[in-house]
C-alpha cells in the first residue's frame, strides 16, 4: 500500500542519514492516514467484513505509527562538540582552532551521521566576527572559524551552534512545523576565556577615551588667529608593537 511505501522509504532514508527525506515520507504518511480509520469502518459495515480481515493491507499502519517515527527523529537528533571548546583568546585576531561539532541521529546508542543539516553559529555572550551559516558534511561534521574578537570587556565568551530551524523546516509544508518544533532547541555551546595583556583589555578603551578628551581640551583652548600645530611624533602603539601615527591610534 502507499502507507507501507512511505514507511519503508522513510526507514531506508533514516538509515542512510537522510533525515529530510525520511521526515518527508513520515509526514506524508502521517497526514494521509487522517480519516482512514473511519473509512475502513464504513467499508466493513458495507461489506460485512470483520476487523481481522484486512482488505487494504494498511490496518496495522496508523497515524500513531508515523508520529512515533517523526518523534524518533526530532527527539533524537543531536549536536555534539568535537573540538574548539575551552580555548583561551589572547589576541584580537580571534582563536587558533576552528569550532567543530557533529550532527547525528541517536538510535538506541547507535550514531548515524547526518549530512546537509544547516547549523547556525552565533555569539551568545561576547562579540566577534565568525562564519555563521554552515552545513554538515557527509560525516556529519560542521565547523566555523572566529576571525576576530570585537569585545574584550567580557572575560567569558559563549558561542552557540544551533540547528538552523527556519531553513530546515522550509523543506516541509507549513502544516508540519508543529510536529518538528523539538528541533528548534537542538544546540551545543563553545566556551572561551579572554586572557589578554592590559593594553588589549577594556582598560585600553578608557586610555583611548582619556587621550581623546585631552586632545579636545587642548584644541578648544588654542586662541584664534596665528598658526598653531599640535601633534605627537614617534608614538609607540604597544597594542601592536609598532610605531603609528597618532590619528591612527585615535
Amino acid at each position: 500500500s502507499f502507507l507501507e511505501k512511505y514507511l519503508r522509504q522513510g526507514n531506508e532514508a533514516e538509515e542512510k542519514g537522510d533525515v529530510v527525506r525520511a521526515l518527508f515520507n513520515y509526514l506524508n504518511g502521517y497526514h494521509k492516514t487522517t480519516g482512514l480509520p473511519s473509512l475502513r469502518s464504513s467499508l466493513r459495515v458495507i461489506t460485512h467484513e470483520t476487523q481481522s480481515e484486512q482488505p487494504w493491507g494498511v490496518q496495522d499502519i496508523s497515524k500513531s505509527t508515523f508520529l512515533g517515527k517523526i518523534n524518533g527523529i526530532t527527539q533524537n537528533l543531536r549536536l555534539n562538540v568535537i573540538s574548539g571548546d575551552n580555548q583561551v583568546v589572547k589576541t584580537y585576531k580571534g582563536i587558533s582552532k576552528p569550532l567543530v561539532a557533529e550532527v547525528y541521529l541517536d538510535k538506541s546508542g547507535r550514531k548515524i551521521p547526518l549530512s546537509n543539516i544547516p547549523v547556525l553559529f552565533r555569539f551568545e555572550k561576547g562579540e566577534g566576527q565568525l562564519e555563521s551559516e554552515r552545513v554538515s558534511d557527509t560525516n556529519g561534521r560542521v565547523q566555523s572559524t572566529i576571525h576576530k574578537i570585537d569585545n574584550f570587556d567580557r572575560k567569558h565568551h559563549v558561542i552557540a551552534a544551533k540547528l538552523n530551524y527556519e531553513i530546515f523546516a522550509s523543506n516541509f509544508e507549513p502544516s508540519s512545523k508543529n510536529l518538528l518544533s523539538a528541533l528548534n532547541h537542538v544546540k551545543v555551546v563553545f566556551n572561551h576565556t579572554i586572557d589578554t595583556p592590559k593594553w588589549a583589555s577594556n582598560k585600553s578603551q578608557a586610555w583611548k577615551s582619556g587621550i581623546t578628551d585631552l586632545v579636545n581640551q587642548v584644541t578648544q583652548n588654542i586662541p584664534p588667529g596665528g598658526s598653531h600645530l599640535v601633534g605627537v611624533t614617534g608614538f609607540r602603539d604597544l597594542r601592536h608593537d609598532k610605531t603609528a601615527k597618532f590619528n591612527e591610534i585615535l
